[in-house]
């Protein structure tokens, strides 16, 4: 039963990163905030104000999905770095050096983590 729980524990986290230190970390949503926790249960901050509807990270950014379909993306260490998408995004996925953005149109757009636009499918 323990294992089972958490199972569901984890399945209720939306990101899964590694800290500054190589540490484990989680990033979860509560109450329209991304908060970051280690794996031992150690929180360790929080982004976002209350309009957060998703996170997803890399290990080294993470990118929060904003109510109004904006998606800002935001150092391991915390950092604000930049905003992306033109509010009409409602998905967001963070892989290597990659952000997807998924629109209301149903495209998917593909960008750097430095913001450049690489193309869309």
């Amino acid at each position: 039963m323990k294992i089972f729980r958490t199972i569901l524990a984890l399945a209720c986290l939306s990101s899964f990163a590694l800290a500054g230190n190589d540490e484990p970390v989680l990033v979860k949503l509560n109450n329209g905030r991304a908060e970051v926790y280690t794996v031992s249960g150690s929180y360790v901050r929080t982004l976002g104000s209350n309009d957060v509807v998703q996170a997803s990270t890399n290990g080294r950014e993470v990118a929060l999905l904003r109510q109004n379909g904006r998606v800002e993306l935001y150092s391991r260490g915390g950092s604000y770095m930049r905003t992306i998408g033109s509010g009409d995004v409602v998905g967001v996925q963070l892989s290597g050096d990659t952000v997807a953005l998924t629109k209301q149109n149903g495209r998917v757009e593909i960008y750097g983590i430095d913001g450049s636009y690489k193309r869309t499918l």
